[in-house]
């Protein structure tokens, strides 16, 4: 068949030309930017909606032009119900996870870096991944399904064309039972984003080391901007300290003289050295612990 009427080749050069008009219209030559979300990170569910979207606009090419090939001119009229489930499952998802996320940033209930000031690395593997560079189960089962899906309704498509079953104007379905999997995958990654929240988290201290009564600076996010009760802990115990300034991204405290077990910390000049733990407690959650070398 002459590459210019082949099917395959027209269904890839729509795509293609699409993605030019998406480029010269958005100035963006990258096809990630198309699934990139505000934070400057692959959606999950953008590629997730993407990558059915480019499946059915090839199938539904591929298929009219190799069907006016044999003759057959009538449009492609005929979607299947499962195609149509998919694609609005698809758009349910991802709206509803941007509809989450935005809800959750409003109230403080997470709080997300762009990837240009972020550390982590934020390539496509960021689509199996949550914010903090852990593997995300819920993202990984949704895209396994969604991908075993789409190879079994390519190999269909290809398939149809190849043994020229044009004479039923429609698409190939999709089987009920990677419908329901896909289903439970979608289901499990918004039931995910429903119950992530963050909570406080520390990322650094203004020091490695210091002495009892120094002052020093504990650096992170979702502290609160008062406070209002909250405490800070030394390996995960109370202990009266001192607060000298408290806002959402920075605490500055000063060193007890005594650890929680009612032992005196170890002061310069004393040869003796002690390593700790500091954390911060927000609500009654504690955060992470970063270590502190005192003296």
């Amino acid at each position: 068949m002459d590459l210019f009427y082949n099917p395959y080749f027209d269904g890839i050069a729509t795509l293609i030309a699409f993605f030019l008009l998406y480029a010269f219209i958005t100035g963006r030559w990258s096809p990630l930017a198309i699934v990139l979300g505000a934070d400057g990170r692959p959606s999950t569910s953008k590629t997730q909606f993407f990558l059915w979207t480019v499946m059915v606009i090839f199938s539904y090419v591929t298929l009219s032009i190799a069907r006016g090939f044999h003759g057959y001119f009538d449009p492609v009229n005929n979607i299947p119900q499962n195609i149509l489930i998919t694609m609005g499952m698809s758009i349910g998802t991802a709206v509803s996870a941007k509809a989450i996320t935005v809800s959750y940033l409003d109230s403080g209930k997470i709080s997300k870096t762009h990837a240009s000031t972020d550390k982590m690395v934020a390539g496509l593997s960021a689509i199996l991944m949550d914010d903090d560079g852990d593997i995300d189960l819920s993202k990984i089962q949704m895209m396994a399904w969604t991908l075993i899906a789409m190879a079994v309704y390519g190999a269909r498509v290809i398939h149809l064309v190849n043994n020229a079953s044009f004479t039923d104007p429609k698409l190939p379905d999709i089987d009920g039972a990677l419908m329901v999997l896909m289903g439970l995958g979608q289901g499990a990654y918004v039931g995910q984003k429903l119950v992530t929240t963050n909570s406080a988290k520390i990322t650094s201290l203004s020091v490695t080391h210091a002495a009892p009564g120094a002052s020093i600076n504990i650096m992170g996010q979702l502290f609160g901007p008062t406070q209002q009760g909250n405490t800070i802990l030394i390996d995960g115990t109370m202990v009266p300290i001192t607060i000298i300034a408290w806002s959402d991204s920075q605490i500055t405290f000063t060193i007890p003289i005594r650890h929680p077990d009612g032992t005196v910390l170890p002061v310069p000049g004393s040869g003796c050295s002690r390593q700790v733990a500091i954390s911060v407690v927000i609500d009654g959650d504690e955060s992470n612990r970063w270590n502190l070398l005192i003296p």
